[in-house]
Formats: structure tokens, sequence, C-alpha cells
């Protein structure tokens, strides 16, 4: 039972507040105001307005019948006039025990009061407000673990679980220095405390991350003394990518919303990254007229076949289940989903690997064979993989157009994505080429260097589209195509690459990193995620570590994965998949053939 008592110096237990007869609290005070009762994030006031009074903040709680309350893990029966609060991060159901409909009032709202505030009339109270004598304690403002709101950054501390939320929302979480910094001097002691066990990343409102503020860059890069500003930027940033990427302790990422650039960089290597069906992700540099970084270089062309190729070249994102599907996110969890999600993982005692990854199979959406997939199945993934497999831009483009003259099933989608790189910049297009070329044999602390080395050029006048495109897209708002210098593919020289790499004098202007290059991410991208090509391959041909000296039947080859991966959403059909390629192909083990209907 919840009673008033003195000056609260810390939040109440968890534990359920039940105040029978709510009303007959307010008819037998005579004051304006009474706090009743103060816990985290929220107060719980009694108000009583005279006759002709000013309209103050009034609550009226209402039910009819009674219900049984059970708030976590505590049951009680609840009957009309009483209130129950439920205190922020619990489990709680109501149950209606009567043959009477239930109805419920619930409030949310931060602490506005001292704890033991009881003001006699509206003038006292407006009184000692003004006068700061009426302040609610930290705890009971907002989230108790959380820095103030007009943070860009907040910290919250739940147990053995610390979580950050980017909270730019209305530059959708863009990332600045500033964020950078806190992050960076953040991740690093909680990565070396003993009573941190588990770390989430997310994002306020609609994205996790949009990417970094580059309109700042850009003005930095534009004057040569102030260069040196926009080259810390980068530094700071993927120095951040790889402290993350690199975590002793186990890391969750949650993608939900606007996740681009720097957003990647943040998210991509963890060994737990959700995605949702409101999540949408790209690696959209080439259209501002730089080449992706924060170790995309390393990551994307880890993808399945040109999947990776394909996303730095055209900027274009994916969303859904389809990033899911590309192994960008280890998990697809409905958004109504995560709440209990994060409670859950908040409150594990078991963080280990399995338990994490258990916990959030549990909430993951559940896909089924008929359910419709990601676009980038059957005929076209067989002509992206084809139209991306090569190394020259040129050759790229000419497939693409081979494609779209055959009028055949993916000649509009050939069409768009040739539109889509005709419209990007063509330094940037052979630059990123490139690089994502260079960074399939590279340690990501490598691949993180050479971004850096890369990013540097830009900024210093290797090429002056990044200024360009930034000014155009994002400062002018301009949909139309930018003015790149070079404008077109012919007049772009293949060797202008050489600016961006090895001993070019931009390169040797890049920093070098201040990375632990004797630690990598292991297998941190693809652990949890949907098994990939390579590995279905590796077991179908008996080769993978672990499988068996024997090769698979399709059958057999799919238990073998459920017993690796679990009951993992979407993987059933994604082996079935590979199987179709891999029998259609002839590039399959005799037995696999055999047992698919195949010959040979």
């Amino acid at each position: 039972m919840a009673s008033r008592t003195g000056t609260q110096t810390s939040p109440p237990p968890k534990k359920m507040a039940h105040f029978p007869k709510i009303e007959s609290q307010a008819s037998e005070s005579h004051d304006f105001r009474r706090v009743l009762w103060t816990g985290e994030h929220s107060q719980l006031v009694i108000m009583t307005i005279p006759v002709d009074g000013e309209i103050g903040k009034k609550f009226i709680p209402s039910t009819s019948g009674t219900a049984k309350a059970i708030v976590a893990g505590e049951e009680k029966t609840v009957k009309e006039g009483d209130l129950v609060i439920v205190p922020a991060g619990t489990k709680h159901n109501f149950i209606n025990t009567a043959k009477t409909p239930l109805v419920l009032y619930t409030v949310y709202a931060p602490a506005e009061h001292a704890t033991t505030s009881v003001h006699k009339s509206l003038e006292e109270g407006e009184k000692l407000e003004e006068a700061g004598k009426d302040e609610p304690p930290a705890w009971a403002q907002k989230d108790s673990n959380l820095t103030l709101d007009g943070q860009p950054v907040l910290f919250k501390s739940e147990g053995n679980t610390r979580t950050y939320i980017l909270n730019r929302p209305a530059a959708l979480n863009t990332l600045n220095e500033n964020m950078i910094d806190m992050l960076g001097a953040q991740i690093k002691e909680w990565n070396a405390n003993k009573l941190c066990n588990l770390i989430i990343g997310r994002g306020n409102n609609r994205a996790f991350c949009a990417g970094g503020d580059v309109k700042d860059i850009i003005m930095n890069a534009a004057t040569p003394e102030k260069q040196p500003e926009a080259i810390r930027f980068f530094k700071k940033e993927f120095e951040l990518d790889f402290a993350l990427a690199t975590l002793t302790k186990p890391y969750v990422s949650v993608m939900d919303g606007y996740t681009m650039g720097g957003g990647v960089g943040l998210s991509i290597g963890a060994p737990f990254r959700i995605a949702t069906e409101a999540s949408s992700f790209a690696m959209p540099e080439a259209k501002i007229g730089y080449s992706p970084d924060v170790g995309a270089t390393y990551f994307l062309p880890r993808l399945d076949g040109e999947l990776g190729t394909y996303l730095a070249l055209t900027s274009n994102a994916i969303s859904g289940r389809t990033i899911y599907e590309f192994g960008l996110a280890t998990h697809f969890v409905p958004q109504r989903r995560l709440p209990t999600l994060l409670a859950a993982l908040s409150s594990l005692a078991d963080t280990s690997p399995e338990a994490i990854n258990r916990t959030i199979e549990e909430h993951s959406a559940d896909i089924s064979p008929e359910d419709p997939s990601g676009a980038f199945r059957g005929e076209r993934r067989k002509v992206l993989d084809a139209c991306f497999s090569y190394d020259r831009v040129e050759s790229i483009i000419k497939d693409l157009q081979d494609v779209v003259s055959s009028a055949g099933s993916q000649a509009q989608w050939a069409q768009e994505t040739l539109d889509a790189m005709l419209a990007r910049s063509p330094t940037s297009l052979r630059v990123a080429l490139q690089a994502v070329r260079r960074g399939k044999h590279k340690e990501l602390a490598d691949a993180l260097q050479m971004e850096m080395g890369v990013a540097t050029a830009f900024c210093t006048g290797a090429s002056p589209d990044f200024i360009t495109g930034v000014t155009h897209l994002l400062v002018n708002k301009q949909k139309t195509r930018a003015a790149w210098s070079p404008d077109t593919l012919e007049k772009t020289p293949e060797d202008i690459t050489n600016q961006f790499f090895d001993q070019s004098p931009y390169v040797q202007r890049a920093p070098r990193l201040d990375l632990d290059r004797t630690v990598t991410p292991g297998d941190k991208l693809t652990r949890y995620a949907l098994p990939n090509e390579a590995t279905v391959e590796a077991a179908v041909k008996g080769s993978l570590p672990g499988s068996g000296s024997f090769a698979l039947t399709p059958t057999e080859l799919i238990s073998s994965f459920e017993r690796r991966c679990g009951q993992k959403a979407g993987l059933k059909q994604k082996i079935q998949d590979i199987i179709g390629e891999l029998v259609a192909s002839k590039s399959g083990y005799e037995r696999l053939l055999t047992d698919a209907g195949g010959n040979e």
C-alpha cells in the first residue's frame, strides 16, 4: 500500500502502488494540490478545484466492475474507484473479472513537483514554483538513468545493461563531433566496467541515425585552414566505429527507422543487429559526391554475391525484411515488440550471447515461405550479380544497358538502377568501386585506414564533388542532378582513383587511426545472421568445419542449419534458394543434385 512519507532521496522500488477509493482522498482534502506519490518518470497529484475556481490539473480515475491487476509478478484485485500505478518498464496486465466493461485511464507524465508538496492554493503553488522551491528530484523526471533531454546522446543504466540513445530527432539523429566524443568516452568506460554486461544502442523517434552531419564537414573542407577539422571528424568517427565493432561486451544495435552512412558504422559492428518493418538502410555517399566509409569497404564485399557493390554504387536504400535477408541485420523484429524486447534484454540475468540471441529470437517476426520476400531473389539476384561483378564501372553500366535492351523481366529494374548510377558523381563511382574491391581482402582496421585516406582526399581537393553534392542535395535541397566535375564517366579518367589511394599526396595527409590492430571483429557480422551463401555452399560440399566430411542432401542440410541457428525466421527459405542456385548452376555436389531432382 502506498502512502505519503517524508522527502524521497531515491526512487521507490519497482512495485505496484495501489490506492483504494482514490476519489475519496480528493474529497477529504481541502488542499488545492497534494502530492500523494512520486516514482520514476511519474507522479500522482490530487487536485481540488473549488466552485467557480480556476481549472488546474485534476486526475479523476474511473472504473466500473472489478479486475485482477498483475504488475511485476504481484497480483491484486482492484475495483471501482481504485487507482493502480504501474512502474515504467515492468510487465503488467489487467484481467476483467466482472460482467460489466472495465474502463482504465492511464496517465503518462514526468514529475512536476517536490515529493512532499502541499499547496493550499493555486497562488501558493505558483509562488513556490517561481521561487524554485517546488522542484521534483532528477530521478522523477523522464528517466532517472538518462541525461537531460537537451543532450544529443542519452545514457541509461539499468542493472547490468547500459544503453545509449541518439537524441537529435529533428535531425534524424545525425552524428556531429560532440556526439562522437560523448559516445567514445562512454563506450570506453562501459567496456571496462565490470558491472556492465550488455550494451544497447538505439535512436530517438523515427531514426536510429541517418548519417554524419556532413553539412558542417563540407563547410570546413571548403576552407584550407579548417580542413584539419573536417579530417578530425572522420578520424574520431572511424575510431568509434572500430571500438564498437571490437567490444568485449555483447552489443545490440536497434536499427529501427533510418540507418544510413554514419548510423551504419555505429550499428554494423554489433553481433546483434535488429531491423524492423520501419527500418531503412543505405550507404548514400555516392549520391553526395563521396565514397562509402565507416567500415563499409570491409562489410559490403562480405555480403552475398555482389549485393554490397550494388549498394555502394547506387546509394539505393533497402528496407525492412530485405535488410535482414541481406545479412545486414541479424534479426527481424516487429516494431510493436521493441518495447517488450528492450525490457526483456535489460532484465536479463544471463547476458551470454546465447541468452541474448534466444531473447531476441523470441520476439522476432515469424516468416513463412508464403510470406512476400524482399525483391532481391531469383532472377533479379542473378542479373544483379552478373552486372556488378566487373572491376570497371563502364562494364557494369554496359551490362545494365544490355538488360534494359533485352526487354526481359528485369529490364525495368535495370533501367532504374542505371538511372540511379548515372545520377551519381562519376568520380564517386570510380572511387567507391575500387574501395569495395580492395576492402574485400582487408581486415577492418586496414579498411578503415584506407577510408581515412579517401576521406582526407575528398576533404583536401582531390575532387570538388563532395562539397558540390552536399551543398546541392542537403543544403539547397535540390532534386536534380548535381553539377559534378567531371560531369560524365567518359570525362572522368580511370586513373583519377590514384588520387584517393596508396601514396597520393592527398592520402599522405591522412592521420593514422588510433586502433588496436591486434583485435578484429571476428565473426560478428555473420554469427547470428542468416547463413550466407558461402557457408551454405561449404556445408553442401562437406567442407564447412563441424559439418562432417560428407556432403549433405537438402533435407539434411536444412536440419543441420536448424541445429546450428535454431528456428530462425526465413532460414529454410534461404537455404532452399541457395540450393536451387547450386542445382541450376551444377556447381554443387552430385548427391545434392540427385536429391533435388537434377542430373549430371
